[in-house]
């Protein structure tokens, strides 16, 4: 069976859907598993560190950038085409004293973002050459 929802809550998309038509003027610019649309554009992972206190002086590997900070709480982005998130994971817990990691993709919305500001056409191989780097 299949069921058209038609929302722009990527959030709703993300828990629901398996598939993903984005159309843009009412024409199709991307249809596509979402599991494969993650793998296809991104090249990154959100890794959200709890230090036991701010960390001071953080060293990080080049290809890992800061994208928020909030006292004990550091929001990192990780290029996977540079480094290997498991490995700047142990970096840093080797380094500081860690409360709690969560590692992640970035959020569906930011798929969707590329794809109107890019003017991003539809088909599975402009999917292939239209990819993110992150």
């Amino acid at each position: 069976m299949t069921i058209i929802l038609t929302s722009h809550d990527t959030g709703d998309i993300e828990r629901l859907c398996e598939d993903v038509i984005v159309l843009n003027d009412g024409r199709i610019v991307l249809e596509s598993n979402i599991r494969e649309m993650r793998k296809n554009f991104f090249h990154s992972k959100i890794v959200e560190i709890e230090f036991a206190e701010k960390p001071e002086g953080l060293s990080l590997d080049a290809g890992v950038r800061v994208i928020h900070q909030n006292g004990p709480i550091v929001r990192l982005e990780v290029n996977l085409k540079t480094c290997d998130v498991n490995g700047v994971v142990s970096r840093i817990i080797s380094q500081n004293a860690v409360r709690d990691i969560t590692i992640q993709d970035p959020p569906l919305e930011s798929i969707i973002q590329h794809i109107y500001l890019s003017g991003y056409h539809a088909g599975r191989e402009a999917e292939r050459n239209a990819q993110i780097d992150g």
